[in-house]
């Protein structure tokens, strides 16, 4: 051609004005058939986690909120939450839970005391809570699973009447939820509705007495007042799952009982900010033990996201997973949890590329010199990343979660040569391979603008002044 520039310099130089007729041009190579054939990769370490089961729960009777005074026998309750979502439910009377070992209690997958609905006087708590303060030594050592307490009533104010009761929004998932985790195992949990008669009697912070065999658990009344909003602290955590401020708002008038100690193997689940009295603090209104790790996964593909054919996901386990990408590819990652109907969702998360390693190292000028792949939008968390990989190496890139109960997780790239440039004229793929690692342009690129110039007749020549 007359001049002292190489074939593969003129090329990177011109890369930039060529760029649309080249993708106009990749018609006879197109990247999905490329990159099926080389396609990502993704290294399977374990498997999801399986939907809820059904347990079996033992409830203490003498709390169910029918037996206060002014409860309708139709209102809905923990019992009737429990066997609507198939669990077997088992009521036990004062006497028979009076009689009962630790190891018929330990038979069970969670001890609940329910709701009873408020009331101040002393001697209506002895007389609803006695068998269960008699022993509770006893039923107390069977538990050693999950376990969730109440501050806030779960009843009061939860349901409308119409003629028949039903449920406000949220009222019974936030039962259902906290009966499920206390039965989640390994071992009996509890659930525990904290008795009324904490809530209104005035003082400082005093012992629950029935949990003073599991910890110190103190409590503060709010003697029935609220600041007008309830906030879950912990989305992630299954007692919380899909609930929200809005789903929650019938709580806001409801009496409770403010924790001001607990212990530090509990998790604050939900809390009162209290800005309308005096504490100026947020105080915890729910508390549980932690959940279990979530069963955290990853979406790895091209196109538009994960619904585009070819996505591949795999569980995230302690070693990183691995996604295997050919070079030139655009290409997304998604972080995702599974709720508690097994569903997968997307973590939203801050995506963070490392120090890459580009291999074969590169000496001469080129494009994206110190990277591997290139991040689209990366100033923003998003629960979806888009990538560029522009040269061979690998490089690891860290996933955040913007939910800060939710451990990082990385995985790394690896960026490959894709097995070929589409279907035809394979006899200068190679050459085109070498040349988009060395300057950082696809090499799908290449080829279209190959065949547009030049339509691969190697004596073809363009002028250009």
């Amino acid at each position: 051609m007359g001049d002292n520039c190489s074939q593969d310099h003129r090329l990177a130089m011109r890369t930039a004005k060529l760029i649309v007729r080249a993708v106009a041009s990749m018609v006879r190579t197109q990247p999905s058939r490329t990159f099926v054939t080389a396609g990502i990769l993704l290294l399977l370490i374990g498997q999801w986690a399986p939907t809820a089961q059904a347990k079996n729960l033992l409830f203490y009777e003498p709390a169910l909120a029918t037996h206060y005074p002014y409860a309708n026998p139709a209102m809905p309750n923990e019992a009737t939450a429990a066997a609507a979502q198939g669990h077997t439910v088992t009521l036990a009377d004062a006497a028979q839970w009076s009689s009962m070992t630790a190891e018929q209690f330990a038979s069970y997958d969670a001890i609940v005391f329910p709701d009873s609905l408020f009331n101040e006087n002393l001697s209506y708590y002895q007389s609803v809570y006695g068998a269960a303060e008699s022993n509770k030594a006893t039923w107390s050592s069977a538990i050693s699973g999950p376990r969730i307490i109440f501050g806030v009533s779960t009843l009061f104010d939860s349901s409308t009447y119409d003629g028949t009761f039903h449920w406000k929004p949220q009222a019974e998932q936030l039962v259902a939820n906290g009966l499920s985790f206390a039965a989640s195992g390994p071992g009996t949990g509890l659930y525990m509705s904290v008795p009324p008669y904490h809530a209104w009697n005035g003082g400082p912070p005093v012992p629950v007495s029935l949990l003073t065999a599991l910890g110190t658990f103190l409590v503060r009344p709010s003697f029935g007042v609220g600041c007008g909003g309830k906030y879950v602290l912990a989305p992630s955590h299954p007692a919380m799952s899909g609930l929200s401020y809005a789903g929650l708002s019938y709580l806001n008038g409801t009496w409770f009982s403010w924790f001001s100690s607990l212990p530090s193997s509990f998790e604050v689940l939900m809390v009162d900010p209290d800005w309308c009295r005096f504490f100026r603090q947020m105080l915890p209104v729910i508390i549980a033990s932690p959940g279990p790790s979530p069963s955290l996964g990853l979406r790895a593909g091209f196109g538009n996201g994960p619904n585009d054919p070819g996505t591949q996901s795999t569980s995230v386990g302690e070693t990183p997973p691995v996604a295997r990408v050919p070079l030139g590819s655009a290409f997304f990652l998604q972080l995702t949890t599974t709720d508690q109907s097994g569903s997968v969702v997307p973590v939203k998360s801050t995506f963070t590329l490392e120090q890459a390693a580009i291999a074969p190292a590169i000496t001469e000028p080129t494009l994206f010199g110190n990277a591997v792949a290139l991040e689209f939008d990366r100033a923003h968390s998003s629960d979806i990343k888009f990538f560029q990989a522009v040269h061979l190496g690998s490089v690891f890139v860290r996933i955040t979660p913007d939910d800060t109960s939710i451990d990082p997780v990385t995985v790394q790239i690896l960026v490959n040569n894709p097995l070929r440039l589409g279907s035809t004229q394979g006899q200068v793929d190679a050459t085109l391979m070498d040349l988009a690692h060395r300057r950082g342009i696809p090499p799908q690129m290449l080829k279209g603008q190959v065949q547009r110039e030049s339509r691969f007749d190697e004596d073809a020549y363009r002028y250009e002044p």
